[in-house]
């Protein structure tokens, strides 16, 4: 049976008829540290989505070592109830593994390190070999995915790039969450949105006014033959075309995650 979630954005997403046809919601942030929401407000969330008889996935970007140290602090006054933690950052599955908080822990897809870039696409006809090479996730194989189970982890995010994906290695008792329609090409630490609203310590938390909520942009670069979305720290593109059903399931897909950030204004 497919799963199907939806990453929380804004307050209409939590009504009745907002939380059709989903089971899970996803709260916090995937991709930069100033976007996670404060104690206070995802509590209120967890217990909104409870009421709702949601399940939770709590996201946390790639941190800073002050990110990292606030994401604990966060952590650490929620009432976590069996949850699923998405897990992007190295350091924060350390502190995980370490103090065991009462969660399930989830490989990110920013950890998983999929090829996603569009312009893959331009070497179809000419070098298809290449474009097939490009679906399987690197590092995926069956020791990766052993340490992983001895880990406790028992799930990873994964994208829908334009050339699909292949996933030979993984064992039964391994799933995978599909994200859709919006698939990540790259992040970076020096945030665009940033530097253009003329903020200062354009590195790290600093001080942020998230313009990157109110705005995005369309980049076009022949050399890549697709547009691309910019959104604050993230470079992105829709792609709303699924594998079918069958498919997804042969492959260990059993959650779709509808997150579509190249539709915001």
């Amino acid at each position: 049976m497919m799963e199907l979630a939806f990453f929380y954005r804004q307050a209409k997403d939590f009504t009745p008829a907002g939380v059709k046809p989903f089971s899970r919601v996803y709260l916090g942030a995937e991709f930069c540290e100033a976007l996670l929401p404060g104690a206070k407000t995802l509590a209120r969330l967890m217990e909104k989505a409870r009421s709702l008889k949601l399940k939770i996935s709590l996201v946390f970007p790639s941190l800073s070592i002050k990110g990292l140290q606030q994401a604990v602090k966060l952590l650490e006054s929620l009432d976590l109830q069996d949850d699923e933690l998405v897990i992007q950052d190295w350091g924060l599955l350390y502190w995980f593994l370490k103090h065991r908080p009462p969660a399930t822990p989830v490989l990110g897809r920013v950890l998983v390190r999929q090829k996603t870039g569009p312009q893959i696409m331009r070497l179809k006809e000419k070098f298809p070999q290449v474009v097939e090479s490009s679906q399987k996730i690197p590092g995926f194989s069956r020791p990766f995915f052993n340490w992983l189970l001895e880990l406790g982890i028992r799930r990873a995010e994964i994208e829908n790039p334009l050339q699909g994906f292949l996933i030979p290695d993984s064992p039964r008792d391994f799933a995978f969450s599909l994200h859709y329609p919006t698939v990540l090409v790259s992040l970076t630490r020096k945030c665009p949105a940033k530097i253009a609203s003329n903020l200062q310590e354009a590195v790290g938390l600093g001080k942020c006014g998230k313009i990157c909520q109110k705005i995005t942009g369309e980049l076009w670069n022949e050399n890549i033959g697709f547009p691309l979305i910019s959104r604050g720290n993230s470079l992105l593109y829709n792609n709303p075309d699924l594998p079918p059903k069958s498919e997804l399931i042969k492959l260990g897909v059993n959650r779709l995650v509808y997150e579509n950030l190249c539709a915001l204004s």
